[in-house]
């Protein structure tokens, strides 16, 4: 078995494990579901997320990334974090799972 070794610092992967932490921090099954999509559609992209940024700064549609995960998305693309994220796992009655 090939194993394929991503760069250490892999925008994508990052965004995909905040997307992940938001899934686990949620209260309802239906965005628990729709952020575990999101991460999953991050992770499997070909070409980082970078590469998706148009001239305006805004994100190339995406399957299953509504407006908050493209938010976030935009967040480590411009930051490197997302206090987006940080903020709503923070404030979640659920953050020791996560």
């Amino acid at each position: 078995m090939t194993h394929i070794a991503r760069p250490p610092d892999d925008l994508n992967a990052r965004v995909a494990a905040l997307l992940q932490d938001l899934a686990y921090a949620q209260t309802t099954p239906g965005a628990t579901f729709g952020y575990k999509r999101a991460a999953a559609t991050v992770r499997q992209l070909e070409r980082p997320l970078t590469e998706l940024v148009a001239p305006d700064g805004s994100l190339q549609k995406l399957p299953h990334l509504g407006p908050s995960s493209t938010r976030i998305a935009l967040e480590v693309i411009a930051t490197g974090a997302s206090p987006t994220a940080e903020r709503l796992v923070d404030a979640s009655p659920k953050r020791a799972d996560v």
